[in-house]
This record gives structure tokens, C-alpha cells and sequence, in this order.
């Protein structure tokens, strides 16, 4: 589906809040707010805009994110639907995609220890062991770009924002039952209005309002987002994976720089395992996607071994808040 500017500018204006009214986006696009609505339907529709997620700060409630490369053998189509299934409803996945290369699923999972997470992909890869080949860990040591796509979106440029640690902090967010209920109907659709999440969670609007205000203000609410298929709006998907030799910190920040300030590099973050640098890209086509890799090898030059790079076909499940971890 071909965007106009119009409808950029209000994909641009719901990946970056989309608890924004349709009023308040309609004064930002020059639309009326009921023009706003019918293009957000249309997009809904057509697939461009998955869902409306909340973003949390996960580590701040004890869970650490892992990703997961998963190599499939044996496989029917039939057998590939049923671990699909499995994954995108399971209460600790965040992330899904299916994907080409070596690796056939990329995943991420939430868990409070490596304990726990050995206990999710035991239990996995015990359902469908005729079928996973093999897998590897990949663990976040910190995120030099968060996920943003908006850049795409529209062709400007931010200034590099901080990066952030994948570590669990110490002051571990306590959450009372009320809390936690608000987070579950934030989690299911971010875009609810107050009225709707104040009668799920038996409480006054304006107490709901209060208590979300404090989680954004405390920092564990980091932002509300539309999922975007960017397939939709004509990009391709890649992921990078980097093994590197030890890094000097100056080429470490110049790296994290500009990685911030390319707008086709929508992710990075520095990984514990095989590899230690995953980047993701949306790339026009081939030929964009070689400037970009080789602007990257230009950055990181003789510290590069070896790379990897993964086609993404489809994300089929992207959440921050999941399931498992509505439970106190």
C-alpha cells in the first residue's frame, strides 16, 4: 500500500505516542480529526499497523530479555504453523519472526534468570524435538539504538539518543495489583482510552491517569507504540549479526553514534555469545542495502571477523509486557 504524506505523517505521529487523541494528531497532519480515524482504520486493515503496544522497561521487573535463533530440520509446513503457534502464544515470547538463512526463527523471550529460561526451551524443544536442529543464545548487554523505525517514516534526523543497559538494575519496580492490572489492558491495546482501562480496572479515570503517570514518570513505562509492518510501506528487512574483536571504547561510541544517526539502521545493541553485535536494517533494496553494510564495515573496519546476515520475512508477535509476566 502506497502512503501519501498525510498518512507518513500519521504513522509517523502513532509510532512515536499512540495514546496521541485523533484530535491531537489530526492539528499535527492538517486533517480533520474524522480523517484521521478513517485513514488509522484503513492502515489497520491493510495491515501497515499490527497492533498498539506499551513499552516497558522489563529489567526493572526482574526479567532479562534473551534472543533465541532457532534452526528447524524435518519440517512440514503443517509442523512449521504448529511451533509458530506455540511461540507467538506462549506468555514469555516478546518477539517473533520468521525468518531466512541459517536460522528460521529469531525470538525473544523474558525471563528472571538463565534458570527460568533453560526451563522454557527445555520445555520447547522437548514438544518439538523431531524438529529443532539446533538453536543459539544471544543475551542484550546494552542497546546502543533502540527499536525506531520512525526515520523511515519520515525523512528527518533526531539527535543520537542514550543508550541503555540490558542488565537488571537494582531498584527493581514494585508493583501492586492495581498496577499490574493497568499494564495488562495498556499491554493488550495501547491505544484504549483511559475511560475503558479505569472500568477494567475498577478504578476512576482519573486514578488511572495518576497511577500511569507515575509508571512514565518512574521510568517504567518507557513509551506507547504502533506495530508497523515495514514490509507494508516497501522496505526489506535484514538483520546483521557482527563478531568483532575486542572493541576500543572510542570505536565502541563512534559506532553507537552512528548507528543513531543512520535512519536505515532502526536497531543495535551489544550481545554476550557468539556475536557481539546485532544490528537491523530497512533497506529500499540490494543495492541500498550494500551502501549501508558497507558504510558499517567502513565504521568497525579491521575489528570485523565474520558476519552474518538474516532475511526477515514477517514478524508475527511483538509485545514489551507479556502474559507471564502479568503475574505478581
Amino acid at each position: 500500500m502506497m502512503l501519501d504524506l498525510k498518512g507518513k505523517k500519521i504513522l509517523y505521529e502513532l509510532y512515536r505516542d499512540c495514546r496521541a487523541t485523533s484530535k491531537h494528531i489530526a492539528k499535527k497532519v492538517g486533517l480533520s480529526r474524522e480523517a484521521v480515524d478513517y485513514r488509522i482504520k484503513i492502515m489497520e486493515k491493510e495491515g501497515i499497523i499490527h497492533n498498539y503496544i506499551t513499552l516497558i522497561d522489563t529489567p526493572r521487573l526482574g526479567y532479562l530479555t534473551y534472543n533465541v535463533y532457532i534452526n528447524l530440520q524435518n519440517c512440514t509446513e503443517k509442523n512449521e504453523k504448529e511451533i509458530i503457534t506455540y511461540l507467538t502464544n506462549h506468555p514469555f515470547t516478546k518477539w517473533v519472526v520468521n525468518c531466512s538463512g541459517q536460522w528460521d526463527l529469531a525470538i525473544a523471550i523474558a525471563a528472571k534468570n538463565t534458570g527460568h529460561l533453560n526451563d522454557i526451551l527445555y520445555e520447547f524443544t522437548g514438544k518439538f524435538k523431531n524438529k529443532i536442529k539446533f538453536y543459539d543464545i544471544l543475551s542484550t548487554l546494552s542497546v546502543y539504538k533502540d527499536a525506531d523505525v520512525s526515520l523511515v517514516i519520515r525523512d528527518n534526523i533526531t539527535e543520537p539518543k542514550k543508550s541503555f543497559s540490558g542488565v537488571p538494575p537494582e531498584d527493581v519496580y514494585k508493583l501492586d495489583n492495581t498496577d499490574m492490572n493497568i499494564l495488562s489492558a495498556l499491554s493488550m491495546n495501547a491505544r484504549s482510552n483511559i475511560v475503558d482501562i479505569a472500568s477494567k480496572v475498577n478504578l476512576t479515570p482519573e486514578g488511572t491517569s495518576y497511577r500511569m503517570k507515575r509508571m512514565i514518570k518512574n521510568g517504567l513505562i518507557r513509551g506507547f507504540r504502533a506495530v508497523l509492518d515495514v514490509t507494508k510501506l516497501g522496505h526489506l528487512w535484514y538483520m546483521l549479526l557482527i563478531e568483532t574483536t575486542p572493541l576500543p571504547k572510542d570505536i565502541e561510541k563512534k559506532f553507537a553514534t552512528f548507528c543513531q544517526l543512520q535512519k536505515n539502521i532502526f536497531f543495535t545493541d551489544k550481545l554476550l555469545g557468539k556475536w557481539q553485535m546485532r544490528v537491523e536494517i530497512l533497506a529500499d533494496n540490494h543495492q541500498h542495502l550494500n551502501t549501508v553494510m558497507r558504510e558499517i564495515r567502513n565504521v568497525l573496519s579491521e575489528y570485523v571477523r565474520s558476519y552474518e546476515l538474516i532475511i526477515v520475512f514477517e514478524e508475527l508477535k511483538q509485545v514489551s509486557f507479556t502474559k507471564g509476566m502479568m503475574k505478581l
